[in-house]
C-alpha cells in the first residue's frame, strides 16, 4: 500500500502585545514532478524589529524560489534538502552583510523540514517545541525529541547559520508535531499527546486549535501535525472490500 505525508497546520492568533514574530510556511512539490515533497519552515523570533521581518521575508523567497529550482531533482532526498540549507545560508549570509545592525542569533528559533519517500529531513537554529510519535508494533507509542537530535554549536556561525541537518524515516503511522514555545507549557492542558496518537492529523489540529481558542490564552501559536498515512484507494481496488470496510472514512 502507498502511503503519503499528510500536514495539518495550526494557527491561533491572541497575542495582547506584540512581543514575537512568527511564520509558518509550507511549501509542496511541483505538480509535474513525479516525487512529491513538502517543505515546511516554522520561525519564531523574540522581537519586533524590522530587520527580523527583513531576515523573515529573505528566508521565504529563497525557500520559495529553490523550490523550483529543485521540483525536477528526483536523486537522494539528503542530497536535495542540502542544496536548499546551502542556498539559505548564502542568502541569509547575504542579507547579514547589508544589515544595519547585527542579528541577535539567541532571538531566533528557525526550524526547516522537508517530508517526501517516507522520509524526513531537518535543519535548525533554537528550539521549538516537538514530539516524534513513532509507532510501536504493539499498537502504543514511544515519543522523541527529533530536533534535540540536531547538533547545534554552541555559537551560530553568521557565514553557515544552518550548521547541521538530519535525515531519517518517518514510518507508517508515525506522527510528528512541531509548533512554537509556548506549546510546551499547555502540552498536558491541550492533551496533546492523546490527540495526535488518537485522532487523524485534520481532527486532532482542529480540536487543539478549537481548545486554544476557548482558553483564550492571549499569545500566537502556530504548529504542524504530520502523519505518514495510506492513500485513499481508487474505487476499482475498493471493489472487492466489505461495505463496513468501504464505508470507514478518510482523513
Amino acid at each position: 500500500m502507498e502511503h503519503q505525508f499528510r500536514l495539518a497546520e495550526i494557527e491561533v492568533n491572541k497575542a495582547t502585545m506584540d512581543e514575537k514574530i512568527i511564520g509558518l510556511f509550507r511549501y509542496e512539490s511541483e505538480a509535474h514532478s513525479k516525487r512529491h515533497a513538502a517543505v515546511v519552515i516554522l520561525v519564531e523570533i523574540t522581537s519586533t524589529l524590522y530587520l527580523y521581518e527583513q531576515l523573515l521575508d529573505v528566508i521565504n523567497a529563497t525557500a520559495e524560489q529553490a523550490r523550483h529550482l529543485t521540483a525536477g531533482f528526483e536523486g537522494d532526498p539528503m542530497v536535495r534538502f542540502e542544496k536548499l540549507i546551502q542556498r539559505l545560508n548564502e542568502a541569509i549570509t547575504h542579507f547579514l552583510q547589508q544589515a544595519p545592525t547585527p542579528i541577535a542569533w539567541n532571538r531566533l528559533n528557525v526550524f526547516v523540514l522537508e517530508f517526501s519517500d517516507n522520509h524526513v529531513c531537518l535543519s535548525g537554529i533554537g528550539r521549538l517545541t516537538n514530539a516524534l510519535l513513532q509507532k510501536q508494533p504493539d499498537g502504543q507509542f514511544r515519543s522523541f525529541d527529533l530536533f534535540g537530535s540536531l547538533e547545534q554549536p554552541l555559537e551560530v556561525n553568521p557565514e553557515k547559520p544552518f550548521s547541521s541537518l538530519i535525515c531519517g524515516d518517518i514510518h507508517p503511522g508515525d506522527v510528528l508535531f512541531f509548533g512554537t514555545q509556548n506549546f510546551e507549557r499547555l502540552r498536558d492542558e491541550l492533551q496533546l499527546l492523546p490527540r495526535l496518537t488518537n485522532l487523524p492529523a485534520v481532527s486532532a489540529a482542529l480540536e487543539i486549535k478549537q481548545d486554544l481558542e476557548r482558553r483564550n490564552v492571549p499569545d500566537d501559536f502556530a504548529g504542524v501535525i504530520v502523519v505518514n498515512a495510506p492513500l485513499p484507494q481508487p474505487a476499482a481496488a475498493r471493489a472487492g472490500t466489505s461495505l463496513s470496510e468501504a464505508e470507514t472514512p478518510a482523513e
